[in-house]
């Protein structure tokens, strides 16, 4: 449990001194806990990743977290 947070918490503070202003990314409904457990904000309302005329097959987000 919280494998999620603890990768993206690693993935933060391997990249803290490499001057970025952020990073980014397009998680799926079922993992925005972790990414807000985290520090990510969500920027986003659900975007919908399926061709049009289908049924919506993956729900993500898209958030940020700002070092």
């Amino acid at each position: 449990r919280g494998i999620g947070t603890i990768l993206l918490k690693y993935a933060i503070d391997q990249n803290r001194d490499k001057k970025y202003k952020f990073i980014w990314s397009r998680p799926r409904n079922t993992a925005v806990e972790a990414y807000k457990k985290a520090g990510f904000k969500i920027t986003s309302k659900i975007v919908d990743n399926t061709p049009d005329g289908k049924p919506m097959l993956y729900k993500n987000y898209y958030c940020k977290y700002k070092y």
